[in-house]
């Protein structure tokens, strides 16, 4: 029910802290990174916002393909979709956790969810999951989540004054644009 119909000022409308513009911090080329979400789009968004890592990166697109996968791959981290049609993330990851048979069985697994309500990380990290991720994904989020459980000696760090990708933004007079969160979300 409407309860009034009054118009928001601009004030309301966004954030208006300043930010910092966005700049990767690191690459793993030799890090092997598993996707698994049944929708086709998220998997691609997911790979185009952590391209530039240059992480080896697989995507499936069932919890079903992501037993398959796993166990003769070894991953060093799955990113996985909780809810997925036939077998999902929940089922998923207890399968993985409980079979020796695949090699990826003790690989950090992160949900990937849209469920970003009070309490979820809660009921996530009792599932088994090592941490969560809530969508729409956000670039500086995944690097946050992968650099915790990315080993060391996968990873190299570039200094800002070697970045390629660092992004600027200039502000303009539309309120109704907030350039920043895009980045966040797109890179």
């Amino acid at each position: 029910k409407v309860i009034d119909r009054t118009t928001l000022d601009d004030a309301n409308l966004f954030d208006n802290e300043i930010k910092e513009p966005f700049a990767m911090t690191f690459t793993a080329e030799k890090a092997k990174l598993l996707i698994v979400d049944d929708n086709e789009m998220n998997l691609f968004v997911a790979k185009e916002l952590l391209k530039h890592t240059k992480m080896q990166i697989t995507t499936v697109n069932s919890g079903k393909k992501c037993l398959e996968v796993s166990r003769d791959n070894l991953f060093d981290i799955i990113l996985m979709d909780h809810m997925m049609p036939d077998i999902d993330g929940l089922e998923t990851l207890k399968i993985l956790r409980s079979d020796e048979n695949y090699i990826s069985q003790n690989t950090p697994v992160i949900a990937l969810t849209a469920n970003a309500i009070y309490g979820a990380k809660e009921f996530y990290l009792n599932a088994g999951f090592d941490d969560y991720l809530t969508k729409p994904l956000e670039y500086k989020k995944i690097e946050d989540t992968l650099l915790k459980f990315l080993k060391k000696d996968l990873v190299t760090f570039i200094s800002q004054n070697d970045c390629n990708y660092t992004t600027e933004y200039q502000q303009t007079d539309n309120t109704h644009i907030d350039i920043q969160t895009g980045i966040s979300y797109t890179y």
